[in-house]
């Protein structure tokens, strides 16, 4: 992260569905930017849209995703845990709750599934199936 004039600049961040690019932060909005301008459109986020935002670690890397009033939630990819402290301070100078979601790798599920036709599993050491 680079910041300057109450700005921050965070390189090889992934848009979810656009590719990877630059987000920058400033004090009205958030602006990401494709790496290639061929490869997608460029997205602005004005603050005043941002209702929320999370952080989630997924393996070596962390994703952020915004809550806006117009029902979209950009996804924003690629960051170092390190940044969660510079992105922290970001949104709670403006004002906007920046919390932390744990992501569940393992557990059960006890719902239904219905399988039709024949299946394999491959790969699996142990599973209960009850019928």
């Amino acid at each position: 992260m680079r910041t300057a004039h109450n700005m921050a600049k965070y390189d090889s961040i992934g848009l979810a569905g656009a590719g990877v690019g630059t987000l920058q932060l400033t004090d009205n909005s958030l602006d990401w930017s494709p790496r290639h301008e061929a490869d997608a459109d460029a997205k602005s986020v004005p603050l005043e849209q941002v209702l929320r935002a999370s952080w989630s670690p997924i393996g070596k890397m962390c994703h952020m995703r915004l809550f806006c009033k117009s029902g979209e939630r950009p996804r924003f990819d690629g960051f170092r845990r390190s940044d969660m402290d510079g992105l922290t301070a970001y949104f709670e100078a403006h004002d906007i709750d920046f919390e932390k979601e744990s992501v569940a790798s393992g557990g059960s599920n006890f719902g239904t599934i219905d399988f039709e036709g024949r299946f394999e599993i491959a790969g699996i050491r142990r599973c209960v199936c009850l019928i």
